[in-house]
């Protein structure tokens, strides 16, 4: 009998025949060759194989004196190489002469013994799973089961394994085996700050931006920098594909589209509130839950406990506005909301996430944002507050960053009554009053009119809300041309008046004015005594008109000029202009009254040249209409190509740098340090690093070559707290390690401290 059941095919490979009758003089031959002898006895002979197999196989014999002994066939097996595939070895080659019974009593053993794994077969290679103990040694053996022997031992330098991976909100965690002070994490193959807990478990911090990929990547480890032994493996996130708010009075549930199966996991919502949100209900497509009142637009994840499961998704709860308070019309000023969902910022961030869109009477749009948000603890409402522009506002439209959440508010002012068309006394009919703000938000609309407190009916008014047509019974007793006051009430709370109405006048006299002037002096009564009003001017009596600002030409600033003014019912009338309360002179109307040019003097100072200013213009000290816009051409100056890290001032046309930047375009940055704290020697913990300029983009800190994890940056960019491993060896206590602050990969201080 021969042992081990099959053999290297390696000049060097021991063979044990046992039999019968051996002499001292016996010998081995394989395919003819003489087996270089170890042992002889009587019963046992044991050599080394000088020759390699033939067709997988060699023929061996014994051969004492003259005597030839019977022939047997030892198989031989060729590995051409061995590999490692995360935690399982592969020994690559041609196994089919293994005999079959001799097939699944393969073992691998470490160099110490004291751990063996099943081998698993096939033709062509050997595998089996790899344990932490092979690692002591860079090496394993293979062991025949069947006659107990050592096939042979393997050379092997191992790479790390990894059991397992998790995430939490912003960092990666493996566990597996065996990682030093000196592995390192990298993702998609770039480095990642990483730290080494313990030789199975480690993590690392990557760049904020991988949370946000629904893709595949790659997380690798290396366990020693010299030897570059890597293992990595692709994972991937569950797929966040988007949501669906919907809202029921105050109340706001959200879907979140996601494959989630198991509806016995406690799945939390994560990124938008201060504590997790717990999950409502789970189907085969989505997650449901309701956003707190604290919730705020955030990058939300989903995750069971603190386990990261998905990808970040930007998430906005839809606003709802319950109340705007209003500054006074036309003057522009500030506008307070009131409200659930209202919070401006990012949450954990101070990136604005709600803007705000006024829309004016002219037409014209300009995009706010709050200059003050607070919140109430106990209704769980937000109050924002932020400044329109001069003008009537018509709507206000709320923007979160998900677009999909926009809300548009309707404005309500109180109403202005400028006219209203004549009757004859104690004939009924329809009047048509003229104004502004005459629409309702209420469904269906709420809009009452009295004149002289006679109370109006059928009441419509026109898609702008600036007609009103109703049934006036003409009840109300007059003394001369005395005028009636016609009163209009929207939403029960709006309010509006003026005396505007008259009866038709008695055949044979004319209207008058309020100056005593037949027509007010502003139009010729005609053969039915009906003013015929001229040059635009309105009433019964010609006694009221309306001039109205369409568009404006600029100046350079601070450079007197001719403005052209455009729009109607320019009168001549005591005209006057003022831009910005900047009177104008030498004023001159076109004969349509559609034209003014008037000189001004540029003399308005503003912040920025894109700065907007309002046009007055004033007939007969009491007709007076303004539109903000105005503004001056821009500037000579030219900024850079961009400020990078900065605002332009477009007047100078120099970059104004963000805190810690410099350089025309503000593309530098210059961290130096001053000085740091200690840790005790071998026991990890937080150092802080005093300096300046320590911008956080891209920022990595190392501690004599050991990276430093969790780090965090005060607001005043002076100081940067972060942890360190304490794993650098030094010579003594006096020893300084370098400390080196790098930013965005490319502005780096250092410094033996």
């Amino acid at each position: 009998m021969i042992s081990p059941t099959f053999s290297l095919n390696s000049i060097g490979s021991t063979l044990t025949i046992s039999g019968l009758n051996f002499e001292q003089d016996s010998r081995v031959f394989t395919n003819e060759i003489l087996c270089d002898p170890l042992l002889t006895t009587q019963t046992m002979l044991k050599c080394i194989i000088r020759v390699p197999s033939i067709n997988s196989q060699w023929s061996v014999q014994v051969k004492s004196g003259g005597w030839v002994s019977n022939t047997i066939i030892q198989p031989s097996i060729e590995i051409s190489n061995t590999s490692q595939s995360n935690t399982v070895i592969f020994l690559n080659g041609e196994f089919s002469q293994i005999p079959i019974l001799s097939r699944n009593k393969i073992l691998a053993l470490n160099i110490e013994k004291t751990v063996t794994v099943p081998v698993t077969y096939a033709n062509t290679a050997l595998s089996f799973p790899l344990h932490q103990d092979f690692f002591s040694t860079n090496s394993f053996e293979i062991y025949d089961g069947t006659s107990n022997t050592i096939i042979h031992t393997f050379s092997f330098s191992y790479a790390p394994c990894i059991a397992s991976i998790s995430f939490d909100a912003t960092q990666i965690f493996l566990t597996g085996f065996t990682y030093t002070s000196q592995s390192q994490m990298f993702v998609n193959g770039d480095p990642c700050p990483t730290v080494v807990k313990s030789d199975t478990d480690a993590s690392c911090t990557p760049p904020p931006s991988l949370f946000d990929t629904d893709s595949s990547f790659t997380v690798s480890m290396v366990r020693e920098p010299i030897e570059k032994k890597t293992t990595t493996i692709f994972t991937k996130f569950h797929t966040l594909t988007g949501f669906v708010n919907s809202q029921t009075g105050a109340v706001v549930k959200s879907a979140l589209s996601i494959k989630l199966y198991d509806n016995t996991l406690k799945y939390l919502i994560r990124g938008i509130s201060p504590t997790p949100i717990p999950f409502e209900s789970l189907n085969s497509t989505s997650l449901t839950f309701t956003y707190p009142y604290n919730a705020q637009c955030g990058y939300a994840f989903v995750s069971i406990d603190s386990v990261r499961l998905s990808h970040n998704i930007l998430l906005c709860p839809a606003p709802i506005v319950n109340s705007i308070q209003l500054p006074n019309k036309d003057i522009g000023g500030l506008v307070t909301i009131n409200g659930y969902f209202l919070n401006s910022l990012l949450f954990n961030s101070k990136s604005v996430c709600i803007s705000y869109q006024s829309t004016l009477g002219d037409g014209s749009v300009s995009s706010i944002t709050a200059s003050e948000t607070t919140y109430n603890d106990l209704d769980s409402t937000y109050t924002s507050k932020f400044v329109v522009n001069k003008g009537v506002l018509k709507k206000i439209l709320v923007l979160p960053l998900a677009k999909s959440e926009s809300r548009e508010y309707l404005v309500a002012y109180n109403p202005i009554v400028k006219s209203c068309t004549s009757i004859q006394y104690k004939v009924p009919g329809q009047v048509t009053i003229v104004g502004e703000n005459f629409f309702s938000l209420s469904n269906p609309s709420k809009v009452a009119v009295k004149i002289g407190g006679s109370q109006c009916t059928n009441v419509l008014v026109n898609s702008d809300g600036s007609q009103i047509t109703c049934h006036f019974n003409a009840d109300v007793a007059v003394a001369g041309n005395q005028f009636l006051v016609v009163s209009v009430v929207v939403d029960e709370k709006y309010q509006g008046s003026a005396d505007v109405f008259s009866y038709k006048a008695e055949v044979g006299s004319c209207p008058v004015g309020p100056n005593g002037l037949v027509c007010s002096g502003n139009g010729l009564c005609n053969d039915a005594y009906i003013c015929v009003c001229g040059n635009s001017w309105q009433q019964s009596d010609c006694s009221k008109i309306y001039p109205l600002i369409d568009s404006i030409t600029s100046t350079k600033y601070r450079v007197p000029g001719y403005v052209t003014i455009l729009g109607k019912n320019f009168v001549n009338k005591n005209l006057q202009v003022n831009i910005a309360n900047s009177i104008c002179s030498d004023v001159a109307v076109s004969q349509d009254l559609t034209t003014i040019t008037c000189f001004y003097q540029s003399d308005v100072l503003v912040n920025n040249v894109k700065d907007y200013l309002s046009v007055t213009v004033t007939i007969d000290s009491q007709f007076t209409t303004s539109k903000i816009l105005f503004r001056y051409t821009q500037p000579t100056q030219q900024c850079p190509v961009t400020c990078g890290n900065g605002v332009c001032d477009s007047f100078t046309g120099i970059c104004t740098c963000f805190k810690g930047w410099e350089s025309s375009n503000c593309s530098i940055v210059i961290p130096s340090i001053n000085s740091i704290t200690s840790t005790k020697y071998k026991v990890p913990g937080t150092v802080t690093i005093v300096g300046n300029n320590f911008v956080n983009l891209n920022l990595v800190v190392t501690i004599g070559g050991s990276f430093c994890g969790n780090i965090v940056v005060s607001q005043d960019l002076t100081s940067i707290t972060c942890l360190f491993q304490s794993d650098v060896s030094v010579p003594n206590d006096n020893t300084l390690l370098e400390v080196s602050v790098t930013i965005d990969h490319k502005f780096t201080t250092s410094k033996q401290l």
